[in-house]
């Protein structure tokens, strides 16, 4: 296999070297950043190789590897009874723990590059309310989620005013992924991937 260099926290690195400090990881809490990265290589590259070397890896730690290859039908199946699994299991969380998920949600996005505007922070939004909270959280979302911002982050990627606009860019009365237009698809899609990826193991539907 032709080695290449993929993002893993900020920085390109070797996709050999990140396997190996995947499989060499202690237990699966510590494999799961270097898979996180794999997993989004293999996705954006479509990869079905290096999708197969996270599958190894994860069934090496004893978590459910992804059923599809990155080429057919991405990183995970639309499945509305994960959907409700997953609602579940985040509001089953202390709200520490919701907070903690969402830190590292945003971490992984910004470092996917998708996130690269203040207003993505829109399809923040929507993912959260439609697919976690199930509230109408607009009217405080602002600063719910200056709590899960990393501490890192960006000062001009850092939530402002976006929160205002919401409904002049997108119709608030509908489901995010009901949209025919939503400007945000992209961010949604990948935020929404990234925190299935990070809370799987811990689902009893599988």
């Amino acid at each position: 296999m032709e080695d290449y260099m993929i993002y893993h926290n900020h920085t390109e690195v070797s996709v050999l070297t990140v396997i190996g400090m995947a499989k060499g990881a202690p237990d699966y809490g510590s494999a799961a950043p270097f898979l996180n990265s794999l997993f989004y290589a293999a996705k954006q590259r479509e990869d079905n190789w290096l999708f197969s070397q996270c599958q190894d890896i994860m069934e090496k730690f004893g978590a459910s590897p992804y059923p599809e290859s990155p080429a057919s039908e991405g990183n995970l199946p639309n499945d509305p009874s994960l959907e409700k699994e997953a609602k579940r299991y985040f509001k089953g969380l202390s709200k520490g723990n919701q907070l903690k998920l969402l830190r590292e949600a945003m971490k992984q996005l910004r470092d996917s590059n998708v996130f690269n505007k203040k207003q993505h922070w829109i399809g923040v939004f929507l993912v959260v309310r439609d697919r976690l909270s199930g509230d109408p959280i607009q009217s405080h979302f602002t600063e719910y989620a200056k709590k899960f911002t990393p501490n890192d982050f960006p000062e001009e990627l850092k939530i402002g005013k976006v929160m205002t606009n919401v409904s002049k860019k997108i119709d608030t009365n509908e489901l995010y992924y009901d949209l025919e237009n939503n400007p945000y698809e992209t961010v949604c899609d990948e935020f929404w991937d990234t925190i299935l990826r990070l809370i799987r193991p811990n689902l009893t539907k599988i």
